[in-house]
């Protein structure tokens, strides 16, 4: 009887702490609704997150440090001009992007801050934060004739995302990792509402919804079903 009682008020403990965890988290999106996962860029920029890296020699550590800069600078506006162009045209026309555009790199570079910067078996490696002037490379890419009558990448758009049958917290985390950092084309993350099994979040992705349903369709980290919620929503249930 007394082991009975015991499992009973553990289960009924656990499903509390559960509870509140969930009603902490929701406090905390009603306050902060915005947190998550936000680039600050406007339609003339974009923000990058990029990685450069250059060879140590002769003990040369300020000239590494420089050149990785510069390279990690370049990815930044080869991302910029990659979502401006399709994949098709940035094939086709690498030539005349090379040294129309991505020469004078710098050029666009509107400001840049450094996050990490370490030094590794004779390589300097530079992690930076980089604003690019979308508008600049658009106005060099029309006057060199490229852009013109060309499709550009898709803007992002904003999708509904309704979690379920969530159990434990550590799934809505490793599902949020994955929104985040293993979709391609996410640009923003805004949780919106959750209650107990429940999560309701705005994903700014390029591609819109079909793009995030293609995407999980891929995840192996956790058993789902992906369901398309009109034209800008998907419904993710967990099955275990």
């Amino acid at each position: 009887m007394y082991l009975k009682f015991f499992d009973l008020h553990q289960g009924s403990v656990m499903k509390r702490f559960f509870s509140l965890l969930f009603l902490i988290i929701l406090v905390s999106d009603i306050l902060f609704p915005e947190v998550i996962f936000a680039l600050e860029e406007g339609d003339d920029d974009a923000i990058f997150d990029v990685e450069g890296s250059a060879q140590v020699k002769n003990d040369d550590f300020s000239h590494a440090r420089n050149a990785a800069i510069q390279d990690a600078l370049l990815k930044a506006v080869e991302e910029a001009t990659g979502r401006l162009l399709s994949p098709i045209v940035m094939v086709e026309k690498a030539q005349a992007v090379k040294t129309g555009i991505f020469v004078k790199a710098g050029e666009y570079i509107k400001n840049y801050r450094i996050i990490t910067e370490k030094t590794s078996v004779g390589v300097y490696t530079a992690n930076i934060k980089a604003t690019v002037s979308l508008t600049g490379i658009k106005n060099d890419l029309h006057s060199m004739g490229i852009l013109n009558d060309l499709p550009a990448a898709p803007r992002a758009a904003p999708v509904a995302i309704t979690l379920r049958g969530i159990r434990r917290h550590a799934d809505y985390v490793k599902f949020m990792d994955f929104i985040m950092t293993g979709v391609k084309g996410v640009e923003g993350v805004r949780r919106r509402s959750m209650e107990w099994g429940t999560a309701k979040m705005e994903v700014d992705v390029r591609g819109g919804a079909r793009a995030i349903v293609a995407e999980l369709a891929k995840a192996k980290q956790f058993p789902i079903q992906i369901n398309m919620a009109g034209d800008n929503g998907v419904e993710v249930v967990f099955l275990r």
